[in-house]
């Protein structure tokens, strides 16, 4: 098990994430409701050029709204966005066809695959 200041410790903190994935972060935070497609992800960090397509569900009578630690330098990542972010480190190069984002985490990724894969 790594040190508390160790490494999993350091990259489960928004603070500790690269720029590109502290985009991501904010930005699922910023959506609240809706997805990102067309996100590419190489060396496991998401590609922001070309942007990707930002879609936003504005869900009437609710007051939903840009989750409120959006713009907070540090804070401890939910379990949602480890394995996401897990599963950019396993895989490496993705092309996420689709990520949805609930309550300003991610909750399904659809990737798209070469072959029979």
């Amino acid at each position: 098990m790594p040190a508390p200041n160790g490494p999993m410790q350091l990259h489960s903190m928004k603070g500790g994430l690269s720029p590109a994935r502290r985009r991501l972060v904010e930005s699922m935070q910023e959506i609240g409701f809706g997805r990102v497609d067309g996100l590419k992800v190489r060396d496991a960090d998401p590609v922001w050029s070309p942007a990707p397509r930002i879609v936003r569900q504005i869900r009437l009578g609710r007051g939903d709204g840009p989750h409120p630690m959006r713009t907070a330098t540090d804070f401890a990542l939910r379990s949602e966005v480890l394995e996401l972010l897990a599963l950019f480190d396993r895989e490496r190069d993705l092309n996420v066809e689709s990520l949805d984002v609930q309550h300003g985490l991610p909750v399904r990724v659809v990737v798209e695959t070469e072959g029979g894969a």
